[in-house]
Formats: C-alpha cells, structure tokens, sequence
C-alpha cells in the first residue's frame, strides 16, 4: 500500500518509490520529516501530482512546499523530536493502508525497530564485500546478547547471486 524513507534518503538518494519490476499500482509514498524539510525540486514533489506523496512531519508545514501537490500529515514528536511512529500508524490506518514497506537508511530503521511497530523483516545480502560503509541499522541501545532482538521464522532463498532473509522479530518486554 505505501513505501516510506526518511528525508535524507529522498535528498541523498533521489528515489521514485515506484512498482518498476513488476505489475501493480504505484504504492502511496510517505516521507518521513520531523521539520518537513524535502527539497522543491526531489523527485517526490515532481511525482506528488498523482495525489500519492505525502511528508509526515512533526511541525509547521514548510512555505516553499505549501503550494505544491505534497500531501502533509502533522503528528507529534516521540519525545526526541522525531516523528511518533504509532500516530503515524494511526493516520495510515484510517487511510486504510494495511502494508507499509520501510525503506529508510538506518535512522529510519532504527526508531522503527525501537518503537516496536516492525512485524516483517527482509534482508538482501549481495555476494559483495565494500568494508567500511553505512550503517544498516543504528544504536538500538541493547547492551548484551540477552536483551537482543530475536527474529523468528528465520527463512533464506536466493534471487540470482543474492541471499534473501525473511524474519519476524519477537520484541521483549522492556
């Protein structure tokens, strides 16, 4: 129903969040930004004319986006000035969007996992070796093997050269 990044990835990135290797409908793209900042001139607001890009964001609406065809939902903060993800949940599940596929850097990631709103996880490893480079996954503040995120129904196919990884991650009660 929805894909959703963060806005460093829309500005560093230039995603289409669009069905290109398949058939299908265009999912709603949503765009994470606590200040509302997206570049005037991203890929987003070029594609926001079919009505299906919206920026969530935590404050006021930004005047150079005002009067382009981005949608804005507003929720609160989760308190380190970030967007609450269950409000954001909320927002979408009175738009009747069941499925949302995360698809942000690392901080989006990891305040997805830390707010517990992840049923699903999928991994695609490619047989490459870069060394140093970016984090998939933040500081998830977890600081021993038993207060670490357990995923379960672990499977692995491969698509070409790549190892796929489907988990389900069991929160613990903390």
């Amino acid at each position: 129903d929805a894909v959703l990044v963060g806005s460093g990835t829309v500005a560093r990135d230039k995603p289409q969040l669009t069905v290109r290797l398949a058939k299908g409908r265009n999912p709603l793209r949503i765009i994470l930004s606590s200040k509302g900042e997206l570049p005037p001139d991203s890929t987003q607001v070029k594609l926001a004319s079919d009505g299906k890009t919206v920026v969530t964001t935590t404050g006021e609406l930004p005047s150079d986006l005002a009067t382009s065809a981005v949608k804005f939902w507003t929720v609160s903060d989760d308190g380190d000035g970030r967007v609450d993800w269950h409000q954001l949940l909320r927002f979408a599940g009175k738009r009747e969007l069941i499925s949302i596929l995360i698809e942000g850097g690392a901080s989006v990631i990891t305040s997805a996992l830390k707010a517990k709103i992840v049923e699903k996880i999928i991994v695609v490893v490619a047989p490459l070796l870069l060394g140093r480079g970016i984090e998939a996954i933040g500081d998830l503040k977890i600081n021993s093997v038993k207060e670490a995120l357990n995923l379960q129904r672990v499977k692995v196919r491969r698509s070409g050269p790549d190892l796929i990884y489907t988990a389900y991650p069991k929160y613990n009660r903390r």
